[in-house]
């Protein structure tokens, strides 16, 4: 009779203790022995089996049937079910990076959406000569009146405006901001316009420009140089006496590289032979976009998309091609 028989409650290793002491049989110099922890045991056998090695816990061989009805406690993935879960991570990270992510940045301009007039915004007019008027910056609404003023019907939106007999203006507002240089940044907002035609050869603009650097109005009233970037246009040109242009509020969007430490965004408006003009900003957002939240639907990530999607095909006809009939 051996001093110590294994029982349910035995620990697998406490069992192994006194399998290598010689109280009860050693499964490698001995054959099977009954009083073994049975291969049922809810609480040790198959941690043991898996773990620990037969040895540990059982003294004789495990019944196949057995082990076929009982599942292993610590299922792992299947040779074949590796490579199509790694594939289909890869997909879903390449869907992520097709589509973006709307992930919430910071705003780098002060008072982009006027709330606190104009607050943080310096004023611009072109030399005078051939311009001969200015512009009014406000924050009301009274020549050419968007259809919702102010912009989201709340809040504040920043007006630019001339009367019919202000002459020919260009002018506006500019922010310089700090920024970091070869990284991506991208400006949006909103706008409107309007003008009333006077003599022929009239012409209005509006524009919206990140000027590289630092600069004042003699480079705002200048076309954009090579490290500049137009960020939103809109004209018109020979209007009729009285004719009239208006353009409602609507979005602007683009991005554009730093070259340099700083930026200067500035709104700009011209208008010539004409009467009363106007132009209106609000609720702009100066952000840099992390590489996640370039909108990478780009000839690149879709045909990287592809690239994945080929090789899962010829992945699935090998393997279904091997496989045992």
């Amino acid at each position: 009779m051996r001093a110590r028989m294994l029982d349910d409650h035995t620990h697998p290793f406490e069992a192994r203790a006194l399998i290598l002491s010689g109280a009860i049989g050693n499964p490698r110099s001995r054959g099977p022995d009954k009083t073994c922890l049975p291969w049922a045991c809810p609480r040790y056998c198959g941690l043991a089996l898996q773990r620990l090695e037969a040895w540990l816990c059982c003294a004789g061989p495990v019944d196949p049937a057995s082990r076929a009805r009982r599942p292993a406690p610590f299922p792992l993935p299947s040779s074949e079910s590796l490579p199509m879960t790694a594939i289909v991570r890869a997909l879903i990270l390449l869907a992520l990076l097709a589509g973006g992510t709307a992930v919430r940045a910071q705003n780098l301009l002060t008072n982009g959406n006027f709330d606190a007039g104009l607050v943080g915004w310096s004023t611009w007019t072109a030399p005078p000569g051939f311009w001969d008027g200015t512009w009014i910056h406000s924050n009301d609404c009274d020549i050419w009146v968007p259809t919702q003023c102010p912009f989201g019907g709340a809040g504040t939106s920043h007006a630019q405006k001339k009367g019919s007999g202000a002459g020919n203006a260009h002018g506006g507002l500019f922010q310089t901001v700090a920024v970091t240089p070869g990284r991506v940044y991208r400006l949006r907002g909103a706008w409107s316009g309007g003008v009333t035609g006077n003599a022929g050869g009239n012409a209005t603009w509006w524009e919206v420009v990140a000027y590289d650097g630092a600069v004042g109005a003699a480079t705002i009233d200048a076309a954009p140089g090579p490290l500049d970037t137009m960020i939103a246009r809109r004209d018109v040109s020979n209007l009729a006496l009285n004719g009239v242009f208006q353009f409602q509020w609507e979005p602007f969007d683009a991005t554009f590289t730093a070259a340099s430490s700083q930026v200067t965004i500035a709104l700009k408006t011209g208008s010539f032979f004409t009467f009363d003009a106007a132009g209106y900003h609000d609720d702009l957002v100066l952000e840099e976009v992390a590489p996640s939240q370039i909108p990478v639907n780009s000839p690149w990530a879709l045909a990287m998309l592809c690239l994945v999607l080929l090789v899962t095909g010829a992945w699935l006809r090998r393997s279904q091609g091997m496989r045992p009939r």
